[in-house]
């Protein structure tokens, strides 16, 4: 690929893409890295633009992803009609529309929440698996909690307005590309979304440090949703009267909390082993939460 003109390249607008009221407006983000491209691909997203820096494109692993880069972007154009640019660009130049420490050379602008070119697979369990996060600041551990529920089959992830952006360039590369593996919805109230899934039949779990059922004597076969609150804070006041019914994990050690990326791992493996049992073989029963 040739390189690009610095007046050709739209760099400001791709740094801007890094405040989340532009993110908003033009309903854009950066998903950065070799690694969380490549998944993006892999997944056919729908992408808009794609930097490469020179010493990447210079590079082994550089010539063998601008080969796979061609031929996406022929089958993209022949599904919408569309050549998405690629800009191959001076490092300096690259380290500016980053927000990397050390830049990896590769960097795309894509739609959010994410557009796919072809059909995406169902999820994988028959029953909703539905993540909420509440409170959660940091968008390391928002992408973190988005990597582990697409690791586990959820079927949906939710995060309110008091959360970090699911689609921040850190939260989408704290992710691993696990934020089109897996529908990531922001919502004004999760209050209101939580009502609608009870609705729909799902029962609702809030996490707890110090009380509530142990996961594996909890019944999560069935259709649930899980909120996970701040590790600081926990869940606000309004979702932990919504929710009756709570799941602790044992910290027999004597920390106080667990990391909320390392809470959901743990409480959705439990999910997984659950729901990976030989039908039959689970014999417990959801507790009555009462109407929502």
């Amino acid at each position: 690929m040739a390189s690009s003109n610095d007046r050709d390249v739209p760099w400001r607008f791709v740094k801007s893409l890094h405040l989340k009221k532009h993110r908003d407006e033009v309903g854009l983000s950066l998903a950065e890295g070799l690694r969380v491209v490549k998944v993006c691909i892999d997944a056919g997203v729908e992408i808009q633009s794609l930097f490469l820096s020179r010493e990447f494109v210079e590079s082994t692993a550089g010539e063998a992803f601008q080969c796979e880069v061609e031929a996406y972007r022929r089958v993209a154009a022949g599904l919408s009609g569309r050549l998405f640019p690629v800009y191959t660009v001076r490092d300096e130049l690259f380290e500016k529309m980053s927000a990397t420490e050390a830049p990896q050379g590769v960097l795309a602008v894509i739609p959010v929440p994410p557009r796919f070119i072809r059909a995406q697979p169902r999820g994988l369990w028959p029953e909703p698996l539905v993540v909420v996060g509440s409170g959660i600041q940091d968008p390391g551990n928002v992408g973190t909690m988005v990597r582990t529920a697409a690791a586990f089959g959820a079927t949906e992830v939710i995060f309110g307005n008091d959360s970090a952006d699911p689609f921040s360039p850190k939260a989408i590369r704290a992710s691993a590309g696990g934020f089109v593996q897996v529908k990531v919805t922001r919502v004004r109230s999760v209050e209101d979304e939580l009502c609608r899934w009870s609705e729909q039949g799902v029962t609702l779990w809030k996490t707890h440090p110090a009380e509530g059922t142990l996961p594996w004597e909890a019944p999560l076969t069935g259709p649930v949703a899980i909120a996970f609150g701040s590790e600081a804070r926990g869940l606000p006041a309004s979702l932990d009267r919504l929710i009756p019914l709570a799941l602790r994990v044992p910290m027999p050690g004597g920390v106080e909390s667990l990391n909320v990326g390392v809470s959901c791992a743990i409480i959705l493996y439990e999910v997984l082993r659950q729901r990976s049992l030989p039908r039959g073989l689970s014999t417990k029963t959801v507790p009555s939460q009462g109407p929502v």
